[in-house]
């Protein structure tokens, strides 16, 4: 799934993410309020989750997201 999550989230900021490497919002200039809502909208669908608000205002970085999707779809 984190391959799948990295793919994703590179192509929504349009930037390689290496390997093992997890991106913070706060120190990446792509990931605007924009694209973090480009970023949301293109995971849900992909992993057919739904995040409330708190969670979407929760992600500060891809491992933040790994942790959430993981527990969404585990839970169902």
């Amino acid at each position: 799934m984190i391959d799948k999550l990295r793919a994703l989230v590179g192509e929504v900021l349009e930037m390689d993410i290496p390997p093992d490497a997890d991106v913070q919002r706060a120190s990446t200039a792509a990931w605007d309020s924009l694209n973090h809502l480009r970023l949301v909208m293109t995971v849900e669908e992909e992993f057919g989750v739904r995040l409330d608000p708190d969670q979407v205002a929760s992600i500060g970085s891809l491992s933040d997201l790994e942790r959430l999707i993981s527990s969404q779809t585990q839970a169902a």
